[in-house]
């Protein structure tokens, strides 16, 4: 996924689902590439969403993500 397609996808839930209200991450002890973000929106119950980091180069990326 692109930078401008995230950031577009990122103001489209921030129109139809609240913007943010709040965040928190932590990395997944089971797998150390992942990051778990928790979400609150204003119109939304908090919801998880996975980032996958992956090293390209020595410059860490994120290579997935399961949500917004």
């Amino acid at each position: 996924m692109t930078r401008d397609l995230f950031l577009q996808t990122a103001r489209s839930l921030d129109e139809t689902m609240g913007k943010v209200t709040a965040f928190s991450a932590e990395v997944d002890v089971n797998s150390p590439m992942v990051i778990i973000m928790t979400i609150s929106r204003s119109n939304l119950a908090a919801y998880h969403s996975h980032l996958v980091f992956k090293d390209l180069g020595g410059s860490w990326k994120i290579a997935s993500l399961d949500r917004i």
